[in-house]
């Protein structure tokens, strides 16, 4: 329902586009109808590289009923895009340019439209406004019975989306422009108020997009993607999705131009525009042998010479030096370098290497062994046989003495 009232209002150019675009406001804003009637001004967008917010300040409010919050401007704003990922905003403060339509102090935001055409200076009421939006809402057969759906359910409609989402009530609380009872203070209203609940709005959005987030869907299955049961690990994973993505595309982009456009440029080389074989008949010089045929000269494979075969046979001191190298190279390693003559523990996961205390068990913990900086050798850690000076990472308080 909400895609389909963004859509309305990027498509629709008439009075029902003005209408639609109305209702996308108020929904995103969390508004009461009658609340966004009162704006001190046109609202305007504050975009930046096609993303930003609507705002808009209000004179007159149901909060504001007595007399010294009469007169305090209440700050509204919603993100754009909206859930569609379309910017209808741009497309809905244009076309209210193009009807004539400024909000003002006395003048609605919502006037009523009239049978012969344009505008009434009264604005249009909220039964007047149900009435409206059940009928365009008939034709997409919503899920929910028609005669509970009205006005006030674009204010509900994301405030529930935050309590689905596990959104705490303090910010739920602010998202719906409530004072909180016990402070009273004009922070609450203030503009940068709203960051935070704009924040989560725009993360309920992007995990909708993407798919982590069903709102209508039954207690059950509102996280249909794996081991992602919350707001914060849906972000996580979109994170890494974006991370992954943009590594992919600087990677693997081919380039808009060619290195080089002008071939003039680099002399007289020759370009070679096939590969060639790697083994191509060359021709020997004069003063080589001529019974003598090279390497490169062997184009059939079944001619070229094999390098293991009954000619080229392996002495014996060649297969002693081949089994003793290993075990030289690491006695001479060790003798190089110098031991630690101590246990050297590392965890298999970081690969961060401990050092044990002197006296290893700890009387209090069976026959676990403490390390120096206070941890547990657990079954995540393994021992170090032969232990050098240098480990690529170690810690540094086992490590501070040695």
């Amino acid at each position: 329902q909400i895609a389909f009232l963004e859509h309305l209002a990027l498509d629709e150019s008439g009075k029902l586009g003005i209408f639609a675009g109305y209702c996308c406001m108020i929904l995103h804003m969390r508004l009461r109808w009658m609340d966004g009637q009162f704006c001190q001004h046109e609202p305007f967008l504050d975009l930046f590289q096609g993303r930003g917010f609507l705002e808009c300040s209000l004179y007159h409010h149901k909060t504001a009923g007595r007399q010294k919050h009469s007169k305090r401007l209440l700050p509204a704003a919603c993100n754009i895009p909206g859930f569609t990922g379309s910017d209808w905003a741009s497309i809905w403060l244009e076309r209210r340019k193009n009807h004539g339509l400024v909000a003002g102090p006395g003048v609605p935001t919502m006037p009523a439209p009239v049978s012969s055409g344009g505008w009434s200076l009264l604005p249009l009421e909220a039964a007047q406004a149900t009435s409206w939006l059940r009928e365009i809402l008939r034709s997409i057969h919503p899920s929910v019975p028609m005669n509970l759906i009205g006005t006030h359910s674009l204010k509900a409609s994301l405030l529930s989306m935050m309590a689905k989402a596990g959104c705490d009530s303090g910010l739920r609380r602010l998202a719906g422009y409530h004072v909180d009872p016990g402070a009273r203070m004009a922070l609450e209203y203030s503009r940068d108020a709203q960051a935070p609940v704009l924040h989560a709005l725009q993360a309920i959005s992007m995990a909708i997009q993407n798919g982590f987030f069903d709102p209508d869907s039954s207690r059950s299955r509102r996280w249909p993607r794996k081991s992602c049961n919350s707001l914060e690990s849906a972000m996580t994973e979109m994170a890494k999705m974006d991370t992954e993505q943009g590594w992919y595309q600087s990677h693997n982009e081919a380039p808009d131009e060619p290195l080089i456009e002008d071939h003039s440029e680099i002399g007289d080389w020759d370009f070679v525009e096939m590969a060639s074989n790697g083994y191509s008949p060359t021709e020997l010089a004069d003063d080589e042998d001529d019974g003598a045929e090279s390497m490169s000269s062997v184009s059939d494979p079944a001619d070229r010479p094999m390098f293991n075969g009954d000619s080229c046979h392996t002495s014996d001191e060649e297969n002693e030096a081949e089994v003793a190298a290993p075990i030289v190279g690491e006695s001479l390693a060790r003798d190089l370098e110098r031991v630690i003559h101590v246990r050297v523990f590392r965890h298999v996961i970081s690969g961060c290497c401990h050092v044990s205390k002197n006296s290893d068990i700890d009387p209090d913990d069976g026959d676990c062994i403490v390390l120096k900086c206070g941890k547990l050798a657990s079954k995540n850690f393994e021992e170090i046989e032969y232990a050098g000076n240098f480990f690529p990472y170690k810690c540094s308080r086992c490590f501070a003495g040695e």
